[in-house]
């Protein structure tokens, strides 16, 4: 009561009307902490503003610097990698071959005559029927100038005799077939080049022109690069490229780090630009000039950043630096306005300001109601305690002083907190709430209730923390077997890829007597084939392995023939029980249906496994298999019996029931030194899901036998038809169109494979090993099908078919993605991006054919129906024998002996000269080159035409 009783004066004084006394206390108060509060911020808010000040600008500066010189390394870098492509591209033997041929040509028929020819305004030539030397050397190389020119951005790639002639152009604008001394253009930045380059005797030399306006390029900014070309030590003439503004543009244009004020230009010696402005619309190079001191500082050789009026006439933080590339002296500017920059301290500066305000306000209301507030705090405390009396702990106390009054406050509002949180703690530990917000914490060391309820929440949340990081260890170690399992799906399906699919196309090419077999040579291919499925279903087996132990394993019901997955067990372990000579046998009661709907996959896993095990451990005697049914009154109706019986050391009692245990081996087992102990509890997991079980008997010494109950519906043979085997496709139904298709894959033996089954059909193939090879392809070539391998360097499958498909020209592009991952998530991931079907590796021929067929409404001919088919084949292998018999004899033995060198360049020149007297036998031979198929142009050649055989036989 000794505050209450000093504030007595006060409140008496209020009550005896002298209340002008309260509002000078008011006053004085209010004016006080105006004064406390507001001096030490603004002396905070003053220094906070210059350091922010300060430190913006230097950061911008700082950012200005990096942005410059990384611009300059990237300027020196691009037009330094130009000139090591033309200097690479000048020494190239085609290069200097084209040279000087094209100069041959050129003498022999004169300039004035190639400009005739209409080559001016178009990149391609259309050949007439008498066309001219200098048009067949142009068609022969202008391809690979073009695909040149697109390949790296250049405007026109020029190739100049030593007299100053311009041979080619791939442009072919007005400078072609001009003379670069004594022509219209020789005044022209290229024929300054070209001067240059006469004088030039080093093959390595590479000389640049400054950007300038070009007239035969319509008056646009450009400048040129090149070298000279050498044969034997001698000139021969210059290689010169045209280069668009574009090659520093795009570099310049980049504002990446500059915000929305600044950019990046280049200027020359007479101070103009070679670089358009981000903040014009009309063009800015050679048109603006630009007198700032950071460019005049620049082209006295001096690097550094200045605050100057930029060339728009407004204030900008300026980093600037010359740059000399090839000879050619330019200076790099990085600016940003300045307002930009230091937008920040603006609103700093801002902020402060409405601090001030709000403070002033803040405390002018506190300072006025400071004294008000005073004598409130005893009845407020009364009725806190009277509450609390009654038992409602929710209280609030709003009483805030140092005094004796306020320290009877602070106790009372601690223990009202006290109060409060024992009741959230016990209401979070009773709804189970454990997290690190429910603490609570004793008031003294005789506060037993506080000390119980801290160490019980301690433990508890111990616990807690433990068990959640057990959990995370092991769903991290799941993850990682899943991408283990996954990774090795993928690596063993790939050559499986190539086996299975060779093997089959050798089959095919077999029963077409493409490449007629030996009866063993069928046999052992036909094993290879058949061990290279059972694999394949192997590791498909072991990929469900994970999904069982996660518990996403669900049945895939089909309708299958079970007397045909016997067979095909009885034939993957007829080789290993004749070679422990073992008596394999496998029989069905009465009651057994031919046709059943069950999950094939895990039935055949089961039935595999205790074939497999039975002759593992058995040395001699017999294996037996069984299959017997009965009807049930429960649903599925069906309940099948497999019993398989072995002859082998039999199974002690106690170690039975280590058989179904993960990781775990009977004895016998372990002295085989075979196997995980996976196989029996993964086949016991399965045939539960299948409404069975799996039972053992054995007696040690005499055998073993392996009995597994799964339940089924029995079902019609047609519904099985697709378990059934497919018909061989052996050709396409006549008037077929002929399609193109692109088969992309980083795997050489993949593509080999899939262009040859693909070829043995007559369809146009093109390779790509990656997604970008891809893209340009189908740019180029527009094929009607794509096979998109997922897994590609540089860039993957998934991107490059949601590339294409992002065109309107790509939606009627049918893509088919070809992974060996084996998930269904894969096969999502491939829908999603825009793939039309899926097919995982390795790809069985006649799925591929089906799947070309639904796709692209295509019609074969089948085994059953080949014969109708063979005698247009045939003809048309008398055909092409005939037409290469009317070729010059000595140039097919040439293109021969080139075949089997596999001279690539010289079959291709070859081609080439066959192409002028028999266009259609040259189209053929050139298709078997490209896909490296020598061995069939040799055989091609040898075999005797029906013209030679009439006359030999006459």
């Amino acid at each position: 009561m000794g505050a209450i009783d000093r504030l007595r004066p006060a409140i008496h004084s209020m009550k005896s009307g002298f209340g002008f006394r309260t509002r000078q206390l008011r006053s004085k108060l209010t004016l006080l902490l105006l004064t406390m509060s507001l001096l030490p911020l603004i002396a905070a808010g003053s220094l906070s503003f210059y350091q922010a000040h300060n430190f913006l600008r230097k950061d911008a500066f700082s950012r200005l610097e990096a942005i410059r010189k990384m611009k300059a390394q990237l300027t020196e870098s691009r037009f330094r990698n130009i000139a090591s492509d033309i200097q690479l591209l000048s020494a190239q033997s085609l290069v200097v071959y084209a040279t000087q041929t094209l100069q041959t040509a050129v003498k022999s028929q004169g300039l004035s005559r190639i400009r005739e020819l209409g080559y001016l305004g178009h990149r391609e030539l259309v050949i007439s029927q008498n066309y001219t030397h200098y048009d067949f050397l142009h068609l022969e190389r202008h391809a690979f100038f073009a695909e040149t020119a697109r390949a790296k951005g250049y405007d026109d790639i020029l190739l100049v005799n030593e007299d100053g002639d311009v041979i080619y152009s791939y442009a072919k604008q007005d400078d072609f077939a001009s003379n670069l001394l004594r022509g219209a253009y020789g005044d022209s930045a290229a024929a300054q080049l070209f001067r240059e380059l006469q004088g030039a005797a080093n093959p390595a030399e590479i000389r640049m022109t400054d950007y300038s306006r070009y007239p035969p390029a319509g008056n646009t900014t450009v400048n040129f690069i090149g070298a000279r070309i050498f044969s034997n030590g001698q000139p021969v003439g210059a290689l010169i490229v045209r280069l668009p503004l574009a090659t520093v543009n795009e570099l310049m244009q980049d504002a990446t780090g500059l915000g929305t004020t600044g950019e990046t230009y280049l200027v020359g010696p007479d101070k103009r630009m070679r670089s358009d402005s981000l903040f014009s619309s009309e063009p800015t190079s050679l048109v603006k000039t630009v007198d700032t001191p950071t460019v005049n500082l620049a082209l006295r050789g001096e690097a550094g950043v200045e605050r100057i009026a930029g060339y728009w006439e407004h204030e900008v933080l300026s980093a600037y630096q010359p740059l000399h590339i090839l000879g050619i002296n330019w200076v790099l500017i990085s600016e940003m306005a300045e307002s930009e920059a230091l937008e920040n301290a603006r609103r700093l500066g801002n902020l402060f300001l409405m601090v001030i305000l709000a403070v002033i306000a803040i405390t002018t209301v506190i300072g006025f109601r400071a004294a008000r507030s005073v004598a409130r705090p005893v009845a407020e405390l009364s009725r806190v305690a009277t509450g609390i009396a009654k038992g409602e702990v929710d209280q609030r106390i709003s009483v805030r002083s140092k005094d004796e009054v306020g320290v009877l406050a602070d106790a009372f509002r601690e223990m009202i907190v006290y109060l409060q949180n024992m009741a959230d703690v016990a209401n979070k530990l009773a709804a189970g709430n454990l997290s690190s917000e429910v603490t609570i914490q004793a008031q003294s060391p005789r506060d037993t209730l506080g000390v119980a309820f801290a160490q019980m929440i301690v433990d508890l949340r111990r616990l807690v923390n433990e068990l959640g990081a057990a959990k995370e260890q092991a769903e991290g170690a799941n993850r990682a077997k899943s991408v283990f399992l996954a990774n090795m799906s993928h690596e063993l399906r790939t050559p499986l890829n190539s086996i299975l699919g060779f093997s089959e196309l050798m089959q095919r090419e077999a029963a077409l007597h493409e490449q007629p077999l030996t009866l063993a040579q069928q046999e052992n291919l036909a094993i290879i084939h058949h061990s290279g499925k059972s694999l394949l279903t192997l590791i498909d087996d072991i990929l469900e392995l994970s999904k069982i132990e996660a518990g996403k394993v669900t049945l895939n019901e089909t309708a299958f023939d079970l007397r045909q997955l016997l067979a095909e067990v009885e034939d993957l372990f007829r080789l290993r029980a004749l070679d422990k000579a073992l008596s394999l046998e496998f029989a069905w009661s009465e009651g057994v249906p031919q046709c059943i709907r069950s999950d094939r996959v895990r039935v055949r896993q089961v039935i595999v496994n205790l074939v497999g095990n039975a002759i593992k451990f058995t040395t001699k005697g017999r294996v037996k298999l069984t299959v017997a049914a009965t009807r049930d009154d429960r649903s599925p109706p069906l309940v099948l019996t497999v019993r398989v019986e072995d002859t082998g050391p039999g199974i002690a009692p106690n170690e039975i029931g280590l058989l179904f245990q993960p990781f775990s081996q009977t004895v016998t087992g372990v002295a085989s030194q075979e196997g995980t102990g996976l196989g029996l509890a993964i086949s016991q997991q399965n045939a539960r899901m299948l409404g069975g079980e799996i039972r053992v008997h054995s007696v040690v010494a005499q055998g073993s036998v392996f009995s597994f109950e799964f339940r089924a519906v029995e079902d019609v043979p047609e519904a099985a038809a697709a378990d059934l085997p497919e018909r061989r496709v052996v050709g396409l139904a006549p008037g077929q169109e002929q399609l193109r298709m692109v088969v992309a894959d980083d795997n050489l033996n993949n593509r080999r494979l899939l262009v040859r089954q693909l070829s043995s059909l007559g369809m146009e193939t093109k390779q790509a090993c990656h997604g970008g090879e891809v893209m340009e392809l189908w740019e180029q070539w527009q094929p009607h099908l794509i096979w998109m391998d997922v897994r590609m360097p540089v860039l993957d499958g998934l991107e490059a078919t949601r590339r294409i498909k992002a065109s309107e020209q790509g939606k009627n592009t049918i893509v088919i993605a070809l992974t060996a991952g084996a998930y269904a998530e894969d096969r999502e991931a491939a829908l999603a991006a825009g793939c039309d079907g899926f097919l995982s590796k390795p790809v069985h021929s006649e799925e591929l054919f089906a799947t070309i067929g639904r796709f692209l409404n295509v019609h074969y001919v089948y085994a059953d129906s080949a014969s109708e088919g063979e005698g247009a084949a045939g003809q048309a292998c008398e055909l092409s024998a005939d037409a290469l018999a009317r070729l010059d004899p000595s140039l097919l033995g040439r293109l021969e002996r080139a075949a089997a060198r596999a001279d690539m360049k010289g079959v291709d020149e070859l081609i080439a000269e066959i192409r002028r007297y028999e266009p259609a036998v040259a189209e053929v031979l050139a298709s078997l080159a490209r896909d490296f198929e020598y061995p069939a142009i040799i055989s091609l050649i040898r075999q005797p035409s029906v013209s030679s055989t009439t006359d030999s036989s006459g």
